[in-house]
């Protein structure tokens, strides 16, 4: 079972990832991202043996597109991999961070594909930006720190 876990985001949620790596031991995540993702992806390929497939910076747009395809759920911020995902019919755990879908961000699903959104609710401080920021403003980041890794978990366990 491989499901792309598309990292985009700052180290310091690095725990969060790992919480939900760690639910799904028996299946395959694969990395997929921008070259700023491979560190991360070599930590958790290291930590996650046979678990993690790190492909961050190493694989095109068009071969990222065949991961998805093949993926039974993909796991994504706002990105261009939860856009293609969605053109591509997968369903999407979004977890959102400091961006909000209020602002017209997020996969336009015309595949009726199911895309669940994650928020921390009743931030006084979110969103903070459009488009997001790779550090937190106020330093504390709980938009992402403070994600429900078990309801991530039970949308994921709906598609293995």
């Amino acid at each position: 079972k491989i499901f792309p876990l598309k990292v985009s985001i700052n180290a310091v949620v690095q725990e969060k990832i790992i919480e939900l790596i760690t639910k799904f031991k028996n299946s395959k995540f694969v990395l997929i991202g921008g070259k700023g993702e491979y560190e991360l992806g070599e930590q958790l390929f290291n930590q996650f043996p046979g678990v993690i497939l790190n492909f961050s910076g190493k694989i095109s747009i068009q071969e990222s597109a065949i991961v998805l395809k093949k993926s039974q759920v993909v796991v994504s911020g706002d990105t261009e991999m939860a856009h293609l995902a969605s053109a591509l019919g997968k369903p999407i755990a979004m977890i959102w961070g400091n961006t909000d879908m209020g602002y017209g961000m997020g996969p336009v699903n015309r595949q009726n594909v199911e895309i669940q959104n994650f928020v921390v609710e009743n931030l006084s401080c979110r969103p903070c930006s459009k488009l997001g920021f790779d550090t937190c403003p106020q330093g504390h980041f709980k938009c992402m720190l403070q994600q429900n890794m078990n309801d991530v978990s039970n949308f994921i366990e709906k598609y293995l």
